[in-house]
């Protein structure tokens, strides 16, 4: 074994002229350079996630990017849309904000909810807090309804509402007061709201 390490050792040419000490460095500083960006891109995304403000709009922008994804949605085309409204020209909001409530997916993640306020491990996904045993849960629809029975994309990509309304990262435990206030309002329109409320 020794002796084929030696002659490993022996058959390794090494030249001092081809290392490039100024390359390597060169090459060291641009590869940290980029973990430097993808740090400080990871550490503006953790703000917008932190921030209660973006929260909506994080997660309205990733389920539209899955889907997009998914399947190579062309968003600039007018003519999906036009095909999907005659398609659905008895399609009713008030029908189908309907049929969300009762999909089973829904009901699934409603008992889920209401199992662990009784349990006393709630916590109300808008105020981080622990939801208290007289508080009333509500489960809610992160991106409401009506923006997702209108939203052009989801036409484009012929998505029925009911499919996006109850995917698990846009259903949100809070509090019922919260809930019904926020009522078909995205959330960055309700605390636009409640900041000129409170600045009143």
């Amino acid at each position: 074994m020794l002796s084929n390490n030696q002659n490993a050792i022996s058959d390794f040419n090494y030249d001092d002229e081809s290392l490039n000490i100024d390359d390597l460095e060169s090459s060291f500083e641009e590869a940290l350079k980029l973990q430097l960006s993808d740090l400080s891109t990871l550490e503006e995304e953790m703000e917008k996630i932190g921030d209660p403000e973006n929260l909506g709009e994080v997660i309205s922008d990733e389920i539209w990017n899955q889907f997009s994804n998914q399947i190579g949605l062309d968003i600039t085309s007018e003519t999906l849309i036009q095909k999907y409204d005659r398609e659905h020209l008895n399609e009713k909001y008030e029908d189908i904000s309907k049929s969300i409530m009762q999909d089973e997916r829904y009901i699934k993640a409603n008992a889920n909810m209401k199992e662990k306020h009784n349990n006393g491990e709630l916590v109300d996904t808008y105020t981080g807090k622990l939801m208290d045993a007289n508080d009333k849960p509500n489960l809610d629809h992160v991106v409401s309804r009506k923006e997702l029975y209108d939203n052009v994309r989801r036409k484009q990509a012929n998505i029925n509402t009911q499919d996006l309304a109850n995917k698990k990262e846009n259903l949100a435990p809070t509090n019922e007061s919260l809930n019904k206030s926020k009522k078909e309002k995205s959330i960055n329109q309700y605390i636009k709201e409640k900041k000129i409320e409170k600045s009143l």
